[in-house]
C-alpha cells in the first residue's frame, strides 16, 4: 500500500518535458541512434561523466517515443518506488523491526528532498545508482549477528556495485562504504584470520572496480579536476563543511527548496522554517540518543548507519558546488535513523504514559507529511512550468529561424529570473534551454560557439565573436532572434 501511494504521488509527473541539462544525454543518444546499442557502453556522458545505463534507458525511450520522455518518466517513478522498497529491505537486513523499516520506507518515499531525482528527465541514473548501491551494501551485512558473512554475498554485492557505477559516476560513493563494511566484517573475526577474510571479501569488489575504471578510461572520461574553477572540481577548503551542512539541511528540512529559494529574505518565513528544522533535528538526535541509551544492542547498527550515511556523501562534499540531487544517496540511510528515532520516542511516550508527548509527536508527523507532500507538488509544478517554457521558447525560435542561420550563437537576457538565487525550479530563458545541445537536437547541426553575455556586455560579445552569428535575447518569457554580421546590438532599443 505504501509503495502504491508513492507511485500515485508521482504519476502526475508523466507529462513533464525536457529542459536544460536533459538535452545533454538525449542529444548524445539521438546522434548515435543508428549505432548498435553496445556502442553506448564506449562513449562518455560528457568529458567528466560515464553513464552507459542511463544512455541505454534513454535509447529505449527514443526508439519507442521519440523525444517524448514518457517512458523515461515511468522508469524514474518505478525506480523511486523500488528504491523505497530497497530501504525497507536494507533496514530489515540491518536488523531493525518492521515498524522502523516501514516508517523508513514511508519517509523515503514522501521525502521532498528526493523529488528532484524522481521528477528530472536526466536523473533516473541517480535513482537506480542508489538502488543498486544500497543493495550492494545490504548484501555485506550479516544475516545473523553471530554468523559469518558468506563469500557469495560479497560476489553478488560486487555485481550490484558495478550496476551502481554503470548507472552513474555517483556510484563511486559506495566504494568507501563497501570498504567500511568489508573491514567491519573482517574485524568481527579472530585476529589470526582477520586480514585474510578482508582480502577474500574484497577480491570481487576490486575486480569489478578495475573493470569499471577500465571501461571509463576507454570511453575517454577524464574525471573531475582539483581546484576551484569547475563546478565538479574537487577542493578541500571551506566548501567541505558548507556542503556537508547543505546535505544535512536538505535531509532534515520538510520545506522544499522551490519554496525556500523565493523567501530567503523573508524574516517571518525564515523564523518558521528554523522552527521546523530545529524540531526535526531535535527529534532525530534525541530519539537516536535515547535509542542507544535504552537499547545498547542497537548502538552498533545506529553507528553503522551514521557512518554509511557520511561515507556515501563522498566525494560529493569535496565538490565546489553540490546539488539537491545528491541528497538522494545518503537519504536512504538517514530515513532509517529518522524512523528509529521516532520509534524510540513513541515507545518512551507509551511506556511512561506521556499522552501529551504522544499527541505532539502525532501532530508533528502530520505537519511533516503535509509539508513534504505540498513541497513535492510545488516542485512538480515548477518542473512542469520549466518544460513548458522551454518548449514554447524553442517553438518561437524555430518560427523566427526555420533553418540554423549560423553555427555561432550568442544569448542574453533583458530581465533576470524571479529567484534571488539560482534554482532549477525557477529558470529563465538562458537557463531553461540549457545551452547548445538543445539547438543541436532540434536543428541537427553542430554548434561551434555558444556564449552567454549580460545585456550590457552584448556589444562586447559581438566584437569578440567574429563573422555571422545568431543573437537570441530572452525577455519576459519570450525569445527574440536576430542574425548579424557586425558589432551592433540588434536589440539595443528594446525596452526591458
Amino acid at each position: 500500500m505504501v509503495l502504491l501511494l508513492i507511485a500515485i504521488l508521482y504519476l502526475p509527473s508523466l507529462d513533464l518535458k525536457l529542459f536544460a541539462d536533459d538535452f545533454i544525454s538525449w542529444n548524445t543518444v539521438l546522434k548515435t541512434i543508428n549505432q548498435p546499442w553496445w556502442y553506448l557502453l564506449g562513449i562518455n556522458y560528457n568529458p567528466e561523466f560515464y553513464r552507459p545505463l542511463e544512455h541505454l534507458l534513454i535509447r529505449g525511450d527514443v526508439l519507442l517515443m521519440g523525444i517524448n520522455p514518457f517512458d523515461y518518466r515511468i522508469a524514474a517513478i518505478l525506480g523511486h518506488v523500488l528504491t523505497a522498497l530497497t530501504v525497507f529491505w536494507f533496514a530489515r537486513k540491518a536488523h531493525f523491526d518492521h515498524y522502523v523499516s516501514l516508517g523508513a520506507t514511508l519517509i523515503f518515499g514522501f521525502n521532498q528532498a528526493n523529488a528532484m531525482a524522481a521528477l528530472s528527465n536526466d536523473a533516473a541514473c541517480q535513482i537506480y545508482s542508489t538502488l543498486f548501491g544500497t543493495v550492494a551494501l545490504g548484501l555485506l551485512i550479516r544475516e545473523q549477528p553471530d554468523g559469518p558473512l558468506k563469500f557469495r554475498r560479497a560476489m553478488f554485492s560486487a555485481l550490484w556495485l558495478l550496476g551502481a557505477l554503470m548507472w552513474k559516476d555517483a556510484g563511486i560513493s559506495y566504494l568507501p562504504a563497501v570498504a567500511y563494511l568489508v573491514l567491519r566484517e573482517g574485524f568481527l573475526r579472530p585476529p589470526d584470520r582477520r586480514w585474510r577474510r578482508v582480502a577474500v571479501l574484497a577480491a570481487p569488489i576490486i575486480a569489478v572496480s578495475v573493470l569499471y575504471f577500465a571501461m571509463r578510461f576507454h570511453a575517454g572520461v577524464t574525471g573531475p579536476g582539483i581546484g576551484k574553477t569547475g563546478r565538479y572540481d574537487l577542493w578541500f577548503g571551506l566548501n567541505v563543511p558548507a556542503n556537508l551542512s547543505l546535505f544535512l539541511l536538505g535531509m532534515l528540512t520538510p520545506i522544499g527548496s522551490s519554496i525556500f529559494v523565493l523567501r530567503v529574505d523573508n524574516v517571518l518565513f525564515l523564523a518558521f522554517w528554523s522552527v521546523t528544522f530545529l524540531a526535526t533535528c531535535t527529534g532525530v538526535i534525541s530519539g537516536n540518543i535515547l535509542c542507544a541509551k535504552d537499547r545498547p544492542s542497537d548502538r552498533p547498527r545506529l553507528i553503522m548507519l551514521a557512518v554509511l550515511m557520511l561515507l556515501v556523501m563522498l566525494p560529493d562534499i569535496f565538490m565546489n558546488k553540490v546539488s539537491e540531487l545528491y541528497i538522494y544517496k545518503p537519504n536512504a540511510m538517514f530515513v532509517i535513523l529518522f524512523a528509529a528515532a521516532l520509534d524510540c520516542l513513541f515507545r518512551l511516550a507509551a511506556r511512561r504514559r506521556r499522552y501529551r508527548l504522544m499527541g505532539l509527536l502525532i501532530a508533528f508527523l502530520i505537519g511533516l507529511m503535509v509539508s513534504h507532500l505540498f513541497s513535492i507538488n510545488h516542485k512538480q509544478e515548477r518542473m512542469r512550468a520549466n518544460g513548458l517554457l522551454c518548449d514554447r521558447l524553442m517553438n518561437e525560435i524555430r518560427l523566427q529561424m526555420p533553418r540554423l542561420a549560423s553555427h555561432k550563437i550568442l544569448v542574453s537576457n533583458r530581465v533576470p529570473g524571479p529567484a534571488p538565487l539560482y534554482s532549477i525550479y525557477y529558470m529563465e530563458g538562458i537557463h531553461v534551454l540549457g545551452g547548445s545541445k538543445v539547438f543541436e537536437l532540434y536543428y541537427g547541426e553542430k554548434i561551434q560557439e555558444y556564449r552567454y553575455y549580460p545585456f550590457e556586455m552584448l556589444d562586447h560579445g559581438l566584437k569578440e565573436i567574429t563573422g555571422e552569428k545568431v543573437v537570441i535575447l530572452y525577455r519576459r518569457d519570450h525569445a527574440y532572434v536576430a542574425t548579424v554580421d557586425g558589432t551592433v546590438n540588434p536589440f539595443r532599443n528594446m525596452p526591458p
